[in-house]
């Protein structure tokens, strides 16, 4: 296991950066309730680290690294998977790692779904690791209509071998259907050739950050 006595955490376990903003309580904060949950957030990957109270108005943003200094034991649930959580009741007792519930309306998980979308920021579009000749301006990216057919990285827990290649993602084509409260909405368009937990016309929701091409027919 790292030590995190003095100087930087070498290795680094977890998935998000030392300085990943992650959710904690004040309570934690002045030391007067220990860490005994901790969450591995399916939607975006991130941390929380709460005690035996969870009122939003104790909410705080702190850094990742300065809760793995605090305590040193949440080392052990680096490998927690995103939309697990962890309880114990006390510091001298071991993690219980669970399951989190679902959230009614969330984007899919790997945990839950057997897959995740890809995000990409319009700062990466260059340097991303295949070329994206068709990757769509911000304003087009989230003013899509129904009927927009868009292109969407899915993820999958598990490589699958193809000839000499390991394959864990494939870009598909999903029709846009419209949007509820937080994500837009559409149906899958394309036929999974790397996974069995998906098929065409399955429900997917997305968000803007997650269209690398929009269909733009024979213009």
């Amino acid at each position: 296991m790292p030590s995190c006595d003095h100087g930087p955490i070498d290795p680094w376990p977890f998935d998000q950066p030392p300085h990943c903003a992650s959710f904690t309580t004040r309570q934690v904060l002045a030391d007067d309730e220990p860490i005994l949950f901790v969450s591995h957030d399916a939607d975006d990957h991130g941390w929380q680290f709460i005690g035996s109270s969870a009122e939003e108005e104790d909410c705080r943003l702190v850094c990742l690294e300065s809760m793995v200094r605090r305590d040193p034991s949440v080392l052990e649930l680096a490998d927690l998977p995103p939309g697990w959580h962890a309880t114990r009741p006390s510091p001298s007792s071991p993690w219980k790692r669970q399951l989190s519930p679902r959230r009614e309306g969330a984007l899919a998980c790997l945990a839950h779904d057997g897959y995740e979308l890809e995000a990409i920021a319009q700062t990466e579009r260059d340097s991303y690791r295949f070329p994206l000749p068709q990757f769509p301006t911000e304003e087009e990216r989230t003013s899509l209509q129904e009927g927009n057919l868009v292109k969407l990285i899915f993820r999958y827990p598990e490589y699958q071998c193809v000839g000499d290649a390991q394959i864990g993602a494939e870009r598909m084509w999903v029709l846009v259907s419209g949007r509820d409260n937080e994500h837009f909405v559409g149906t899958l368009d394309s036929d999974p050739r790397h996974t069995d937990r998906l098929r065409s016309g399955d429900l997917v929701r997305f968000e803007p950050s997650h269209v690398i091409e929009i269909w733009r027919g024979t213009e």
